[in-house]
């Protein structure tokens, strides 16, 4: 016996996040978000899900791209160690 239930959207888009099924999610937010069925915000806080998952797997150049979509994160609160001013080191 199957038995299914019906999922908010919300719980279909962390489901995909979960299993890291990246391009799946991204797809179902943007299709959702053209149609009116989530909020910008909600696209921006997938975005910066995938960034951190795309950070903690090492891949860094997607990861900053998701950060730079998601309009919720700022650079000082993903890279809270960078220094203030690396210029300084680069006449060295």
């Amino acid at each position: 016996v199957i038995l299914f239930h019906q999922l908010s959207v919300e719980e279909q888009i962390k489901d995909l996040l979960r299993k890291k099924n990246i391009k799946e999610a991204i797809s179902l937010v943007e299709e959702l978000q053209a149609e009116g069925g989530v909020t910008k915000e909600m696209l921006s806080f997938v975005h910066a899900q995938v960034g951190f998952l795309l950070l903690f797997g090492l891949r860094f150049e997607g990861a900053v791209d998701h950060f730079l979509q998601s309009e919720t994160m700022q650079p000082s609160e993903i890279f809270p160690f960078i220094m203030r001013d690396p210029n300084r080191w680069s006449s060295l």
